[in-house]
């Protein structure tokens, strides 16, 4: 007799020949697995079985290259979003810190030198408060990432166990391959955007300490200048018409130079009245009237020069005061704008 040759099964229909007698409830025989048309349908189970399980698993491959797609793209509009955010705030910033000139710091009191860096913090918070956000991105796209994943792979076991082309055991070992995989490629981007995030912060630290350190030698600058600039206008009043060369002690000057022509006239007057009076008429008495019109010129003078001198002296006085006013101011500004 012809011996039959065995049909090719799986694992799980050997494993039923083997224990036939443990099937209940149908009155199935597997012999029928010994038969032509029980062999037959069987390979056209198992080829259909397996049919399934490529479609399956290349479904995962779609899956897993769109998910992949995905990923990049949320990943990439989040690390665009905060370059667009940290360049206009260095635009910005940078703005505000050209405003630190000397010529401006000369034209500006201290408190506009202060609300130079109350702008340049309200930036610096901001920029924080990026950066958290940034953080929570990230956060929340790897948590997106592993959902997906996870989620994925959960629902591909499942499918494919009850497609049973492959023993639990082996799916799970083929799962184990894809979690491999992707957990390489995606530790892969997740080390990359932590390491973007990492250079977010350190840049923002590096410049906004910079800013901080050049904001505090502008503080400095501010002061020097203040002080360089009110000595050199004091120099600049004391060498001026008000102390060298006032007006008030020119018209004094003019008014005495006037007073000692008048009374030179005076007594050139007297003279001339000597060198034409008549001998016949220089007599005692014409000699005692000049005598006292010579008197009266120099007492009517003398009046007035001393009213002209303490008129002086009180210009004089005053002027002194103004100094003292001034040097009093440029001390007390210069102890007030130390550096």
């Amino acid at each position: 007799m012809k011996k039959v040759a065995e049909p090719i099964l799986t694992e799980e229909e050997r494993a039923s020949k083997v224990n036939k007698a443990e099937i209940k409830g149908t009155g199935f025989q597997m012999e029928m697995v010994s038969s032509e048309k029980g062999r037959t349908m069987i390979e056209a189970q198992r080829d259909s079985r397996r049919q399934r399980h490529i479609a399956a698993v290349n479904e995962s491959h779609k899956f897993i290259d769109q998910f992949y797609d995905n990923f990049c793209e949320r990943k990439n509009e989040i690390k665009e979003r905060s370059r667009i955010f940290v360049a206009a705030s260095d635009a910005e910033v940078e703005d505000i810190m050209s405003g630190l000139t000397d010529e401006l710091l000369l034209e500006n009191e201290i408190a506009y030198v202060n609300g130079i860096w109350d702008k340049v913090s309200q930036h610096r918070s901001a920029r924080l408060s990026d950066s958290e956000q940034l953080r929570a991105n990230l956060d929340q796209l790897r948590s997106f990432q592993q959902k997906g994943s996870t989620g994925f792979l959960n629902k591909l076991r499942e499918d494919l166990v009850n497609i049973a082309f492959m023993l639990s055991p082996q799916v799970d070992q083929l799962l184990v391959e894809y979690q491999v995989k992707d957990e390489k490629r995606y530790e892969i981007e997740h080390t990359e955007l932590d390491h973007f995030y990492q250079e977010v912060v350190s840049s923002d630290q590096v410049k906004f300490d910079t800013m901080y350190a050049t904001w505090k030698e502008a503080v400095v600058r501010f002061h020097k200048l203040k002080q360089v600039d009110a000595i050199k206008r004091f120099l600049d009043r004391m060498n001026s018409e008000e102390f060298v060369n006032p007006p008030s002690r020119v018209a004094i000057f003019a008014e005495m130079r006037e007073e000692q022509m008048t009374l030179f006239n005076q007594r050139m007057s007297v003279v001339k009245a000597i060198e034409t009076c008549p001998p016949t008429e220089f007599t005692k008495k014409f000699v005692e009237q000049l005598d006292e019109k010579l008197k009266q010129f120099n007492d009517e003078s003398g009046v007035l020069f001393d009213r002209l001198a303490d008129k002086l002296a009180k210009d004089m006085e005053n002027t002194n005061e103004d100094i003292d006013i001034a040097e009093f101011d440029l001390k007390d500004f210069l102890i007030k704008n130390d550096a």
